[in-house]
């Protein structure tokens, strides 16, 4: 109450998409809360749900169902969360992205011969492919963690 009549900009109601989305977890036993509460993707968790009541209070004021709203922002999410498929344009950029980095290795490591060249050109071609998976793992898990938590929540990963 103090929040409500407290706030100087006006009193949000925020909190709401749990029970709407994932009306369930009122029965759940506090230790399950507890675990739940632990996973490291929960501030992402969060996060995706404040935008998703910021997108349904959005729509409802429109004279739309809140809890109509809120599932219809967290069906946006949830398949903005699916990775896209791959098609021929990411399939070429790659080639190309690959055919270039392994012409550079070749002509900075064309002086050194025999096996040890081989190796050095391996490396030097190998490093900015494994930096640029490694950025799109860390990028990914960092958009898309939250949906570890709602896997959790919906049984997927119990």
């Amino acid at each position: 109450m103090a929040q409500r009549f407290g706030d100087e900009t006006g009193w949000k109601l925020r909190g709401y998409a749990i029970p709407f989305v994932f009306p369930q977890v009122g029965d759940w036993s506090w230790h399950k809360i507890a675990d739940l509460r632990r996973d490291p993707n929960m501030a992402r968790f969060r996060s995706v749900l404040r935008e998703i009541e910021e997108e349904a209070a959005a729509e409802a004021a429109d004279g739309e169902d809140l809890e109509a709203a809120a599932h219809h922002a967290y069906e946006r999410h949830s398949a903005a969360a699916v990775p896209p498929l791959t098609g021929f344009a990411g399939v070429a950029g790659t080639v190309v992205a690959g055919y270039v980095i392994s012409s550079g290795s070749g002509l900075m490591t064309f002086g050194v011969k025999g096996l040890g060249g081989d190796l050095i050109s391996a490396t030097v071609g190998s490093v900015p492919g494994v930096i640029m998976g490694v950025r799109e793992v860390i990028r990914q898990r960092r958009s898309r963690g939250w949906v570890t938590v709602r896997n959790k929540i919906i049984g997927v990963d119990s």
